[in-house]
């Protein structure tokens, strides 16, 4: 369930409550009757933890495809730069 709920805080709260923030640019807060009056839906513990499992994986293939990315590119930079090299 704590996995389900800092989904939902992340993506839902987080998402809406700048609309609500205030204080100064540096201190930005939610007002306390934001949060008491946010409603997130709870569905049954089996889809709660189903939800949080997908979010899982979801988040481990982007940071592997992330991973990926960077390993192409340093190669593509070191092929760049090998050509430029060769033709001089």
């Amino acid at each position: 369930m704590k996995d389900y709920i800092q989904i939902g805080i992340k993506k839902g709260i987080r998402d809406t409550a700048m609309l609500y923030f205030g204080g100064a640019a540096g201190q930005q807060r939610v007002h306390v009757s934001y949060l008491e009056n946010f409603d997130m839906p709870l569905p049954p513990k089996e889809k709660q933890m189903e939800i949080a499992h997908h979010a899982y994986q979801l988040r481990q293939r982007a940071k592997t495809l992330q991973e990926e990315g960077k390993r192409q590119l340093e190669e593509v930079k070191q092929e760049v730069e090998r050509m430029i090299l060769s033709e001089k």
